[in-house]
């Protein structure tokens, strides 16, 4: 049951507010007050079905944004998530949502606030692709609070982030999107020592940055020239396997990798009992954009490794 009153103060009670009177899901009390009359009874609504659904949260212990995140790392470390992404999660909300909603509660949260949310971060110079991710750890951590009965409702779900541009995306342009056969060709032909077997194979066979750190000899077949992708190493140096069902596959090579890989297994360091193809200083290879751009000269555009394995046709 919920009432709505009418409740006058000051000192000549020229002053009034409209107060909810319910009781929540567990037989508590609570009062919540409103400006007017339609903003009770619309709120009354809202927090009788959740009271009746069993989520309902009053914003006097509804916890903050800040709080619950951190629980929500907590939780992830303890399921065994990778270290990668707990770091990343764990970064979204030191520089990117305690400086706007942190300490928010779970309860005030709407999905207007949400919209207002993503603007700051746009006008504190947060790139589109920053925007999304920190959108998606946001919606993710909503969702674990949900699922505990710390907010009734997810209220980022719905919430879509638009492309400020407004030009129509073309086709991938080569030298821009992609690296040409000409920067290729250079690439392979600058590269020396520990770096050329691991440049050809990521070129040649399009596998991700942490495939080729995780490559096993034992999964490179140079008899039948094939690389059997199994599984997968982060900079961490956390191995596991590769991110989806499709990316465990046979990749067949080409002559110039089988070759390439032939050398470099004779002269290649130890790998110990991880036996990795790409092993250096006790740990998996640690490649940057700053790498090519070393091995092909400041003139280089900067592409990231995963736009070189969208190779053009050699």
């Amino acid at each position: 049951m919920a009432s709505i009153r009418k409740r006058r103060f000051g000192p000549n009670k020229e002053h009034e507010k409209w107060v909810v009177d319910y009781y929540d899901q567990h037989g508590k009390r609570r009062l919540k007050t409103f400006p007017n009359k339609k903003a009770a009874e619309a709120w009354k609504v809202t927090a009788l079905h959740e009271v009746q659904q069993g989520t309902h949260t009053p914003a006097s212990v509804s916890r903050t944004v800040q709080d619950v995140w951190r629980l929500w790392l907590s939780d992830c470390e303890t399921n065994g998530l990778e270290f990668g992404t707990i770091r990343q999660r764990r970064q979204h909300l030191q520089h990117h949502v305690l400086p706007f909603i942190g300490r928010h509660r779970l309860s005030m949260l709407t999905m207007p606030l949400v919209y207002e949310f993503d603007s700051k971060l746009r006008d504190g110079g947060r790139s589109l692709t920053m925007r999304r991710k920190v959108l998606v750890s946001l919606k993710t951590m909503l969702t674990f609070a949900q699922g505990r009965g710390l907010v009734a409702q997810n209220v980022a779900k719905g919430v879509r982030i638009r492309d400020d541009s407004r030009e129509v995306a073309g086709p991938l342009r080569a030298g821009v999107d992609f690296p040409t056969q000409a920067e290729l060709n250079r690439l392979i032909e600058k590269s020396e020592g520990r770096w050329r077997p691991f440049i050809i194979t990521a070129i040649f066979t399009g596998m991700r940055l942490g495939e080729l750190r995780g490559l096993r000899w034992t999964d490179v077949d140079l008899d039948t020239g094939l690389i059997h992708v199994r599984q997968r190493a982060s900079q961490w140096m956390e191995i596991g396997p590769p991110k989806s069902k499709a990316g465990k596959r046979d990749i067949p090579l080409a002559p110039i990798v089988v070759n390439t890989l032939r050398q470099w297994r004779v002269s290649c360091p130890n790998g110990g009992n991880l036996d990795l193809a790409f092993f250096e200083y006790r740990r998996p290879y640690r490649f940057r954009t700053g790498h090519s751009r070393k091995i092909l000269g400041a003139t280089s555009n900067q592409m990231r490794t995963h736009d070189r394995q969208r190779r053009a046709p050699l």
